[in-house]
């Protein structure tokens, strides 16, 4: 898979064990259109968060904090917020502790995907 022009790489958090996290490097891929917005821990359940930790490498970092190609930086910054606020494993609800574990690695992927995104602006003016 080839990576669109313009983009930079992100760094994706991998589990590599119970206590450690790893990175790899896809790319940003900024695409316009791609606003969605992110369901929470509480929204998901256990069974989604699983799925969701285990999809971090096959999304981009705008799809990951849910803003488009052409955010501004405030709107990048307060999807960030909002998400990184959601997905406190400190912050989590006690029917979630057994996927702890999987809301840490989201967590770490969400401020991976806020640096990169915010990196790649700059890089572009």
């Amino acid at each position: 898979m080839s990576k669109p022009s313009g983009t930079r790489s992100a760094v994706i958090p991998e589990q590599t064990s119970r206590s450690s996290l790893s990175f790899k490097l896809p790319h940003v891929g900024a695409t316009e259109g791609v606003r969605r917005s992110p369901k929470t821990p509480d929204q998901l359940g256990a069974s989604g968060v699983r799925l969701r930790a285990a999809r971090i490498g096959q999304e981009t970092a705008h799809e990951a904090l849910g803003v488009d190609g052409g955010a501004s930086t405030e709107e990048i910054r307060a999807a960030y917020m909002r998400l990184a606020r959601e997905w406190n494993p400190t912050r989590l609800a006690p029917e979630l502790a057994a996927v702890r574990d999987e809301v840490a690695r989201v967590h770490a992927w969400l401020g991976v995907a806020y640096r990169a995104i915010l990196d790649a602006k700059s890089a572009h003016g």
